[in-house]
């Protein structure tokens, strides 16, 4: 793997990433409300999965591209538009795998995942993570608007102080674009904890 320090400058690294490099983050906080852009497939993981380096921004995975995340902290304090943690950008792209294992993700106003160009994802894993203080104000929490993806799967996870201002899971009718694909959800040995409770918010 690539191994990356707090004091280097990793969302240039990653922004000329090449695809199948690997990128071991030591401990510390990387970025300030900042854009990671994901331009090719790459895994980005903790050196010491005890110590969890931090990212402070959110990630856009642009092109043709998969991506997996392990043993991150991913803070949107200070974002300026909120956003959510992982969007999806590139319209017309075919993604890949959204692979998260064992991070933690918090702070975000808008939501978790965001789908709204017309593209489709192979899978969205999120596995064994905690997550929390989501508010989901301007966004749903697993927000997918014009595009499709075939599996969503949500194991072994805790999510809780969130979702207060929509619904848990969106997924807008695109079967008109997308007729083959017929989506999945896996959600599976999960506890959540205060996650959609208003009377007019949904699961």
């Amino acid at each position: 793997a690539i191994a990356v320090n707090p004091t280097d400058d990793f969302a240039a690294m990653l922004a000329t990433a090449n695809a199948g490099d690997a990128f071991a983050l030591y401990p510390g906080t990387y970025g300030a409300a900042t854009k990671f852009t994901v331009p090719a497939n790459v895994e980005i993981k903790a050196v010491y999965p005890n110590d969890k380096p931090v990212i402070m921004g959110y990630f856009s995975i642009e092109n043709n591209t998969s991506l997996l995340l392990k043993d991150l902290v991913m803070d949107g304090a200070g974002l300026p538009d909120g956003n959510q943690s992982i969007i999806f950008a590139t319209v017309g792209a075919t993604y890949g795998n959204l692979q998260v294992e064992a991070c933690e993700i918090k702070n975000y106003v808008k939501g978790l995942i965001y789908l709204n160009v017309a593209a489709t994802v192979e899978s969205i894993v999120i596995n064994n993570s905690i997550i929390h203080d989501v508010e989901c104000s301007g966004g749903d929490f697993l927000d997918n608007r014009l595009g499709a993806y075939k599996v969503l799967t949500l194991s072994n996870s805790t999510i809780y102080n969130s979702v207060k201002a929509r619904d848990f899971i969106r997924y807008d009718n695109t079967s008109a674009a997308y007729p083959s694909i017929l989506p999945v959800f896996n959600i599976e040995n999960n506890t959540l904890n205060g996650v959609a409770n208003d009377v007019t918010r949904r699961l």
